[in-house]
């Protein structure tokens, strides 16, 4: 059961200040826009509340996407929908003077990775 897209059910809730609350049902009539949407993407939901769900639109950056890429280098994979991956460099790159480059050689690295990377499994990279 436990696989690539295994999700744990959801019954805790942590709050801004990091206090954590049970999620109840009783407690909020209604449907919240994170339950909304989680419902749309489930396809299909264990007796145990574990649920296997469809995600439609991946949006990488430079961040996290190398531990993603170094994962399906690993397993031999590569994306099942590359063309449903937008990518974009957008924690590292400097808000004005962008001619001038990323002057800090780590964020640097994170750019030119995620480049490296976009090139090498065919996914839209947007500059």
């Amino acid at each position: 059961m436990f696989g690539p897209h295994y999700v744990a059910p959801r019954k805790r809730c942590a709050t801004l200040s990091g206090r954590f609350f049970d999620l109840d049902a009783r407690a909020m009539p209604g449907k919240t826009l994170y339950d909304k949407l989680w419902e749309s993407h489930v396809v299909r939901e264990e007796d145990d509340g574990t649920s296997l769900i469809y995600i439609d639109r991946h949006l990488l950056h430079e961040v996290t996407s190398p531990q993603a890429f170094a994962g399906l280098k690993e397993a031999g994979r590569r994306p099942r929908r590359a063309g449903a991956n937008l990518a974009v460099a957008d924690h590292n790159v400097p808000t004005t003077d962008r001619a001038g480059g990323i002057s800090d050689p780590v964020s640097n690295l994170q750019v030119e990775t995620l480049d490296q990377n976009c090139r090498e499994f065919g996914i839209t990279e947007y500059d």
